[in-house]
């Protein structure tokens, strides 16, 4: 059916996209290594394949590289998933999707160090970061700041992120933004 939508009506037609789908298959087994899964791709994963690269763009590199930050979480569906999203970032070659994974990778850390500032405590930090990290970080705030305002809260018995962000939008509103604003 979706071959049909396609436009892939006759058996030329058919035999071109089957090729197409062979084609890719070596490609696809450096896909399911990077996901570290043992299977063999199917008629499905091979159209995943296609998708990313005839419709979105990717080359291997790119999919490889996500691949591997998804390993042995999720399979294909996971990679789909993540590349989809990449793909509405407008992220297509590897250099913007390490810059990306580099920021995701600096402000998780960032804000698991300020929650055990605090003394907070999180199961999944990624809502603290889309709420309170990222927004401060737009304001100027830097990581040194925000620890030196996280240990601020953990002296006064601030112990919710919400809390914290109370103080940093007043510190923001009397302009308290460098290090050495918020030191003193």
């Amino acid at each position: 059916k979706a071959w049909a939508n396609e436009g892939v009506k006759n058996i030329d037609q058919v035999e071109d996209k089957l090729r197409e789908l062979e084609a890719n298959t070596d490609s696809m087994r450096q896909v399911f290594y990077a996901l570290g899964l043992k299977s063999s791709p199917d008629f499905d994963d091979k159209q995943f394949y296609i998708k990313w690269t005839s419709s979105w763009g990717y080359d291997l590199e790119s999919i490889l590289f996500v691949a591997k930050l998804c390993k042995k979480r999720g399979g294909m569906k996971k990679l789909d998933s993540m590349l989809d999203n990449f793909y509405k970032l407008g992220l297509y070659n590897i250099q913007d999707l390490e810059e990306h994974n580099k920021r995701i990778e600096y402000t998780t850390n960032l804000a698991i160090k300020i929650v055990k500032s605090i003394g907070d405590y999180y199961n999944n930090i990624e809502p603290v970061v889309e709420q309170y990290i990222v927004p401060w970080l737009e304001k100027g705030y830097d990581a040194k700041g925000l620890l030196t305002i996280a240990n601020y809260c953990f002296h006064k018995n601030i112990r919710k992120m919400s809390d914290m962000n109370n103080l940093v939008l007043e510190f923001y509103s009397n302009g308290i933004i460098s290090n050495e604003a918020i030191d003193e």
